[in-house]
């Protein structure tokens, strides 16, 4: 089974380029030292005969004493076996490195790169250099000496920080095919019964006014509807009251309904029990001097709950003095069955002295014979606007009649009232004598 390869972590990008950049660079200080110091302490060349190489032994080169030597190539293991054996200690080990780091591992697995078995190298004819038309000898060829590497370790030289990391490519992730999801099997649903919602009821009520006393019927005037039932006036209950109508107040009175489907309305309403007072009416009065006060006299009392009250006024003061001329108050109030009066109504009466008239009499003129004695009272009568008949007060003044001689003479009727205004009035006598009476 092919082990799932691990999705590169970008965590450890900046450790991964550091790494490989200080790898390079301690490996181009060491092998720039190893050639600098080959080169330093290479001998005066000396003269080489160098021998065409064969086919069997191209690979081989000649030295002066004509024995051929294995050149090994420098690889970066033995590269680091060459400095470890110089040093007294190893350069890799005294680097500073971070535990578990990219570059430790890094530095370990360089470490363990086995040495390959350097390849002969092959030394051709150098070439021949003239100079001035002249040909010039060919140079010896040096062989580089071991380098001496210094027992002070390298310290390898840190680079900078680039400023944009690269991006490293990650492997691309391998198409997987998108297996066909089937679609699912739609079972047969069958037609679902439409709900009905079921609507509440309505109430319909008012509030209310009543007079106190008045009998209160809490259903009278209250309907309930439904949109399914229909009409359903004669469920409705009375689910609170706490009206009293003996008393005056607010009060409330609560409806509720259910319809068939057990859907419920309520509905609240004011019942107002009032109570007006009573109305008392009185008017303000005028009366003679010496004439009988009545103060119930006109004085009415209605109420809107119990009708007349008229009985049941009672007189709250009362002063008058109708002997003696001048106003006076009286003051009236009425009190119905449930105790609401009607207040204090009061009125002014005043007793003044009338405006007092003459007395009328009423006589005709007379005929009377020589010899007769007449009441010369018959068919007389007086009249006082105050004092109404006063005929009983007449007084006859006869002195200047003379009944035995015929004549034509002035009779004097008066009469006083009981103010003391006086009438008087004259009436005609005609004296004849009794043939002449007889005659006619």
């Amino acid at each position: 089974m092919e082990k799932e390869k691990k999705p590169f972590n970008k965590k450890y990008m900046p450790y991964a380029v550091v790494a490989s950049l200080t790898i390079i660079v301690a490996a181009g200080g060491i092998y720039a030292a190893i050639g600098g110091e080959t080169v330093s302490k290479t001998k005066e060349p000396k003269q080489v005969t160098v021998a065409k190489p064969s086919s069997d032994d191209s690979r081989k080169a000649v030295t002066k004493e004509g024995a051929a030597e294995e050149r090994k190539s420098p690889t970066i293991g033995s590269i680091f076996a060459r400095v470890e054996e110089r040093t007294t200690g190893s350069v890799l080990a005294e680097a500073p490195t971070v535990a578990n780091s990219p570059v430790s591992e890094t530095l370990k697995q360089l470490a363990r790169v086995p040495e390959e078995t350097p390849k002969a190298v092959t030394v051709t004819s150098p070439p021949t250099i003239v100079l001035d038309n002249k040909k010039a000898e060919t140079p010896p060829v040096a062989t580089p000496e071991a380098p001496n590497i210094p027992d002070v370790p390298v310290t390898p030289a840190v680079p900078e920080q680039p400023t944009d990391p690269i991006e490293p490519i990650f492997p691309v992730e391998p198409n997987i095919p998108v297996v066909p999801v089937e679609p699912p099997v739609t079972p047969s649903i069958e037609p679902e019964t439409p709900i009905v919602v079921n609507q509440p009821p309505s109430i319909m009520a008012e509030d209310r006014t009543i007079h106190v006393g008045d009998s209160f019927d809490a259903l009278a005037g209250v309907t309930a509807t439904d949109e399914e039932d229909g009409d359903l006036t004669a469920k409705i209950t009375v689910l609170y009251s706490n009206v009293n109508t003996a008393v005056e107040g607010t009060y409330t009175v609560t409806y509720e309904v259910e319809d068939s489907q057990n859907g419920k309305a309520t509905k609240s309403i004011t019942v107002n029990v009032v109570n007006e007072a009573p109305t008392l009416v009185a008017s303000d009065k005028t009366i003679l001097v010496g004439e009988v006060f009545d103060p119930l006299e006109g004085v009415t009392a209605m109420d809107a709950e119990e009708g007349d009250l008229t009985s049941k006024i009672e007189v709250m003061k009362n002063d008058v003095n109708s002997n003696v001329p001048g106003a006076y108050e009286v003051s009236y109030r009425v009190v119905d069955s449930y105790g609401k009066s009607s207040g204090w109504i009061t009125i002014v009466v005043t007793v003044q002295v009338p405006e007092n008239t003459a007395p009328i009499i009423l006589a005709e003129d007379k005929t009377v014979t020589i010899g007769d004695t007449p009441d010369w009272l018959v068919d007389v009568t007086a009249t006082d606007a105050e004092d109404g008949d006063i005929t009983a007060n007449i007084e006859v003044d006869a002195s200047g009649i003379d009944l035995t001689t015929p004549g034509e003479y002035w009779l004097v009727y008066s009469v006083t009232d009981s103010q003391g205004l006086r009438t008087l009035i004259t009436v005609q006598v005609t004296v004849v004598e009794a043939s002449l009476i007889v005659e006619e």
